[in-house]
């Protein structure tokens, strides 16, 4: 790898560079991965430097990625570069060069295993502070299959954290306590991965001005910067969760927004909001109004007898926006945590990305061209040296063997040549699937997109997924979990690529796969609005009932629509026998409901008011028949199962958490229970794998409507070019994502 590169004897022992971290915090998520790099400046005079990072990629072709350095002598200068290896356990290599190219240093080959770990299973909440908040405590939960998933919550240091937005996207939450106001960079990366579709929780830490008000980026970017303090409360009390009261000694309590854009998640006794949630482009900002770490929750839990751990849920499971680590709604449940046995309850087969699979090519297949030139080698290398030397033995001219051979060999190459150039592929073909989210009023969608690339001829070539309405694109190769990369024997040295809106591969008449994450507004043109609230007939909840149109401006047919209200109302749905329902367990802050409709064709609309009369199902009994059936395994995917996959990995936080179950009264047990105790309800729940970012999480615990819908079209709604030319041929299908906030001001959308 280093060996191309040459003037090894440059290097110069004063003057070093380390790949110091990888991921965040130790930790790799999915997406682009960070890694920090160390240049030590040695001795010398000042200089600006490159610093160059090597791996390979799925075919085996040698990739850079870049940034500048500054070698400052007697000083240890860091940085942070993103890579997109095709794996997790990739190998790289850290090249320190100057300005003129000249190489100063190499570190490595470095497996990335050895400097950071990746558990998929695992939900990552990072807290940057001095405490945990009691979120170890949840954790210890999750481990013991109270929750749907294994929740890890860690604290992380600033100087851990990557201001490289791109990198956070497998993070599920940040919650931001007593660490001080990140500088300028961190605190804007921090932000623009919040509008991506990330989630910061403020808390206020144990002191006079939370979040460092009026002067740290997150509070100013977030509408925070003008919040001061109520004073101390004598008690706190969490409306809405039980049939009685919780409360416990006041901690200090911060003045938190009541108008919109906020919502106010959980409220205090005296009506001051204690969380409350904004969005902010397609992520959110959750403000909390106590500190958590005075342990305020602790006396939560204990007070009127309940376990402990059951504030704490109460509090995070909303904040969170986590359906699991809510408490059951009826009070004798809670009371009895601390005797609960989870019975019948079982984890599925893991959801991977294969999900993907039924629009990409089945195999990542080699170009007929190079298959018919393998084949007339193998039938030359072997069979003609056997037959042509029968015959001019018999002839006794064996002496002409090697000329002979020699002349049919040209004639053979220039045949099979031909043959070859005939079966090239002509055009540029791809095929994708996209993730499309947009929300109402905003111009600018999100996209998750995988495309898998049929890409004619030989050589470098130059794909892109910028144009001048794209806000962010990283462009990168797509791996499957499961397999092992096909690689080439003629592995060659990529460029560089100018941004990671782009990526340089090597064609080689075969089709490969990548993946796209980008934010603009949709193009070509005929992708219009997508959706759009009418002007005439806008979005609303009027005397109880969701009312309004929506225009269908796509330009396409939407398939398999489902509309989903979400209401920030709190259910009381026990049942009150021996076992609770288990779509009824662990229900968060919400209620909702589903509507489903075949088709709405292009250009019509969507009446909320007729739609909504028809047949529904209760959001959480729909999950739960998703969750059972995918808990159960799935042994492939098609385009149907996989449709079913993307919806429940969208809506994963309402996912149903282990059935609870109601104990005789105490003293009245029998050793082996009673039958109807062994008699629990089935729990299944795949393991999520993959799709943490595909979960609209925060969304799904406010006041919400949310349209699913699916397009089939040719031409993908994200530009794509390929050495600056558009693909010959496409065709894919568009899993559309748009949500309507229903706050107090009525959404408007411009003609």
């Amino acid at each position: 790898m280093i060996g191309a590169l040459g003037g090894i004897s440059l290097l110069v022992a004063a003057q070093s560079i380390e790949v110091r971290t990888a991921g965040i915090a130790g930790r790799i998520f999915d997406g682009p991965i960070p890694l920090q790099i160390e240049v030590d400046g040695g001795e010398g005079e000042a200089s600006a430097g490159q610093c160059v990072i090597e791996y390979t990629n799925a075919d085996g072709d040698t990739v850079q990625d870049s940034t500048q350095v500054s070698i400052v002598p007697g000083t240890t200068t860091r940085a942070w570069v993103s890579i997109t290896p095709p794996q997790a356990d990739a190998f790289v290599s850290a090249l320190l060069l100057d300005t003129d190219g000249t190489l100063l240093d190499v570190h490595g080959p470095t497996a990335l295993p050895q400097l950071a770990t990746r558990d998929r299973s695992a939900s990552d909440i990072y807290i940057a502070g001095s405490d945990r908040l009691g979120l170890e405590a949840l954790a210890a939960l999750a481990d013991q299959q109270v929750t749907s998933e294994p929740l890890r919550a860690a604290l992380v240091r600033v100087d851990e954290l990557p201001p490289l937005p791109e990198s956070w996207i497998g993070l599920d939450t940040l919650i931001w306590h007593d660490a001080g106001p990140p500088d300028d960079h961190l605190g804007d990366a921090i932000m623009t991965w919040v509008r991506r579709g990330g989630h910061l929780v403020l808390t206020p830490p144990a002191m006079a001005q939370p979040w460092g008000a009026g002067s740290g980026p997150l509070s100013e970017a977030a509408g925070l910067d003008t919040v001061s303090s109520l004073g101390t409360m004598p008690t706190v009390e969490i409306q809405g969760l039980f049939d009685t009261p919780i409360e416990g000694t006041g901690p200090t309590i911060v003045d938190l927004p009541t108008t919109s854009p906020w919502q106010t998640v959980l409220t205090a006794r005296h009506g001051a909001p204690l969380v409350a949630r904004r969005s902010l482009g397609h992520g959110h900002v959750t403000a909390v109004a106590i500190d958590p770490s005075r342990r305020a929750l602790d006396t939560l839990s204990t007070a009127d007898n309940f376990p402990v751990s059951v504030g704490m849920r109460a509090f995070w499971g909303p904040v969170l926006g986590r359906r699991d680590l809510v408490v059951p709604t009826d009070v004798t449940l809670v009371k009895a945590e601390d005797r609960l046995r989870k019975m019948n309850a079982h984890r599925g087969r893991p959801v991977t990305n294969a999900a993907m699979l039924p629009w990409l090519d089945r195999q990542l297949s080699v170009s007929s061209r190079i298959l018919v030139v393998l084949l007339c080698t193998a039938i030359w290398a072997v069979v003609v040296p056997v037959v042509l030397w029968m015959r001019l033995r018999r002839s006794a001219r064996t002496r002409w063997l090697w000329p002979t051979f020699a002349g049919l060999s040209v004639a053979a190459s220039a045949c099979a040549w031909g043959i070859g150039e005939s079966l090239m592929h002509a055009e540029t073909q791809i095929n994708y699937i996209a993730v499309v989210d947009q929300v109402a009023g905003d111009p600018t969608s999100r996209m998750h997109a995988v495309l898998d690339v049929q890409i004619p001829g030989t050589g470098e070539v130059h794909v892109s997924a910028m144009d001048s309405t794209t806000t962010h694109a990283q462009l990168g190769p797509w791996q499957l979990d499961q397999g092992v990369p096909i690689t080439f024997g003629d592995v060659r040295r990529l460029s560089p690529t100018p941004d990671s809106g782009t990526l340089n591969l090597i064609a080689r008449d075969a089709n490969s796969r990548m993946q796209l994450d980008w934010i603009g507004q949709p193009t070509p043109e005929s992708w219009g609005r997508l959706l759009a609230v009418s002007t005439t007939d806008p979005v609303r909840v009027e005397d109880g009932r969701l009312k309004g149109t929506i225009d269908n401006r796509s330009g396409h047919e939407l398939h398999a629509v489902s509309l989903i209200w979400i209401r920030n109302d709190p259910p009381r749905l026990s049942d009150g026998g021996t076992w609770t329902k288990p779509a009824n367990a662990g229900f968060p802050q919400c209620s909702g409901q589903w509507w489903k409709q075949t088709s709405v064709p292009a250009d019509a609309t969507i009446n909320l008011a007729q739609a909504v009369a028809s047949p529904e199902s209760d959001v959480f009994n729909a999950m739960h028949v998703n969750q059972m059936r995918f808990g159960e395994g799935i042994p492939g995917y098609n385009r149907t199962i996989s449709r079913v996959a993307l919806e429940y990995l969208s809506l994963w936080s309402l996912a149903t958490p282990p059935p609870w179950a109601v104990p005789e009264p105490m003293g009245q047990e029998t050793q082996n229970m009673t039958a109807a105790r062994r008699k629990a309800p089935e729990w299944r729940q795949a393991a999520r794998h993959w799709g943490r970012h595909l979960d609209l999480g925060p969304w799904v615990t406010s006041d919400v409507l949310i349209v699913l819908a699916w397009i089939e079209a040719d031409q993908p709604p994200f530009p794509i070019m390929i050495d600056d030319a558009p693909p010959n041929a496409a065709t894919g299908e568009v899993f559309l994502r748009w949500i309507v906030p229903l706050s107090d001001d009525m959404v408007e959308e411009t003609p």
